[in-house]
């Protein structure tokens, strides 16, 4: 595997998508366009460690293979039905057994593997944390801090790399879920002081960057682009030097990625998997938008595709419609080259306007978000 990196083009994605997040326009103003965990309903949100202990499992279905605002419905279901499974104590005294059948009845997938990670971590939790997880977030002041304590480490690393001395970390935690939980800690305003952290490199990260050439894998002949550290290390680099560089919020950058993904690659007829290759269905006929009676597409389709890619502000530099059900379901990603269609971008949509990632800069830094310790 070789990964090539254009940091130019990553510079103007990520502005590109910030921008248009804190200004809220296309497509950050269509309804559909919250995070999961606006769908945890009081029962749960109104107690701040029952909260902090729901978002901590939910990581247990964050590894992927499965779609978030999915995950989080069903685990919430799980939870009004089975709030024991919630509480380390409890959890932590019941057989994997026990735990795996109810994951299977509400999750499906990975439940023997979701069963065994749930019951040990409710364990480590409960012994090293009294069972509260929002513990984890105490005392510390950077990302790599939050690596040091809370992802798995086994007996042999134990040591030299644990932040506490006893401390083994979370099995199944490693760099995206560590991120993902210090996100959601976050997104509640328990994170004091804040620090910078990178985004959770996950399948809506690759997307978009491969897709735009900001992160370019070359694989060996035969070989699948899978989920590789190697390219979500990359990500994560590329997402934390942006958020140092212009002083953006990484609330708003990890909420503008997973956001703008699946609500115009996830929506766009060009990544659905019907049996059909795509790479052999141009996304517009020549010489007429899409509209000719020669069109590979539908009706339905193109009027489907107008209000994606037709108008997706990234389209001069889009080379690639990566579906995701691949990925979730082989957790492989397919790249189908696609042609650029010319700009339709409602007018509505069209602000604001971003500036190219070098012109922006001294702009950025002067609205940087400040990390003050309070």
């Amino acid at each position: 595997m070789e990964v090539v990196v254009n940091k130019r083009r990553a510079n103007h994605l990520l502005d590109v998508l910030v921008g248009r997040y804190k200004e809220k326009v296309f497509p950050f103003n269509l309804p559909a366009a919250y995070v999961p965990q606006e769908l945890i309903p009081p029962s749960i949100r109104d107690d701040a460690l029952t909260l902090g202990r729901f978002l901590f499992f939910v990581c247990t279905y964050m590894r992927g293979g499965i779609e978030s605002h999915t995950a989080f419905r069903q685990l919430i279901r799980m939870w009004e039905a089975h709030p024991e499974l919630f509480i380390p104590r409890e959890a932590m005294r019941m057989t994997e057994d026990a735990i795996v059948p109810i994951l299977r009845e509400y999750i499906g997938w990975d439940a023997d593997n979701a069963g065994r990670f749930w019951r040990i971590n409710a364990e480590r939790l409960e012994r090293g944390w009294g069972g509260d997880p929002r513990a984890l977030i105490q005392n510390l002041t950077s990302y790599d801090e939050v690596i040091r304590r809370i992802a798995y480490k086994p007996s042999s690393t134990k040591k030299p790399l644990s932040l506490d001395p006893n401390d083994e970390g979370f099995i199944g935690f490693q760099h995206k879920m560590a991120s993902l939980l210090i996100y959601f800690y976050d997104w509640e305003g328990w994170l004091k002081p804040r620090f910078l952290y990178p985004s959770p490199a996950d399948f809506h990260h690759y997307r978009l960057f491969i897709a735009n050439e900001a992160v370019m894998v070359t694989m060996d002949e035969g070989r699948e682009i899978r989920y590789h550290e190697k390219v979500s290390g990359v990500i994560r680099d590329l997402t934390l030097e942006y958020l140092e560089k212009t002083g953006a919020d990484p609330i708003d950058l990890a909420d503008a990625i997973w956001l703008y993904s699946l609500l115009l690659c996830g929506e766009s007829p060009a990544t659905v998997v019907n049996g059909a290759p795509k790479e052999i269905l141009p996304l517009f006929a020549e010489g007429d938008e899409g509209r000719s009676g020669d069109s590979a597409w539908s009706a339905g389709q193109l009027k489907r595709l107008m209000r994606t890619c037709g108008a997706c502000p990234l389209q001069d530099t889009c080379v690639y419609a990566i579906p995701s059900q691949p990925y979730y379901r082989r957790g492989t990603l397919l790249l189908w080259e696609r042609e650029r269609p010319p700009l339709i971008l409602p007018p509505h949509a069209r602000e604001p306007k971003v500036a190219a990632p070098d012109e922006e800069v001294e702009e950025a830094g002067q609205k940087a978000f400040s990390f003050s310790a309070e």
